[in-house]
């Protein structure tokens, strides 16, 4: 009972490592989450996790991937694409914003792991205290 109280305790103390992942902005809009696998000079491989297939993404189609680790990988983009470097500016402020928008989240879930570790220590001592009796 005590090691799965412990277990369940580590897995909501870190989600962020539970739930990490690479994700790929592509310049439609549409983004990938899963591992890259492989960077070709023309495809980017991303593995989206189980009972998901793998895709091969073609990288004219990508606008940007942020790593697990927050760094940031831009693709070469076309002048006709990009008029002004300010262009490039906008797409680094929306990741800076979504990573802002992620890391909100992990502090939220985190807190909300503390709280209920907490009730479950809570009742684990009213119960060794109440069978005491």
């Amino acid at each position: 009972m005590v090691k799965k109280i412990i277990v369940i305790f580590i897995l909501l103390l870190f989600p962020n490592y539970i739930f990490a992942a690479d994700v790929i902005h592509l310049k439609d809009g549409t983004k990938f989450e899963g591992k890259v696998i492989t960077i070709q000079p023309e495809t980017v491989e991303i593995d989206m996790g189980e009972n998901k297939p793998k895709r091969i993404i073609a990288k004219k189609d990508i606008k940007v991937i942020v790593y697990e680790n927050g760094e940031v990988e831009t693709f070469e983009i076309k002048k006709e694409e990009v008029s002004t470097s300010q262009d490039i500016n906008e797409i680094k402020k929306k990741v800076e914003e979504k990573e802002k928008k992620d890391t909100k989240k992990e502090g939220l879930i985190t807190g909300i792991a503390i709280c209920c570790i907490l009730y479950i220590i809570v009742a684990l001592i009213v119960a060794s205290n109440s069978s005491a009796y």
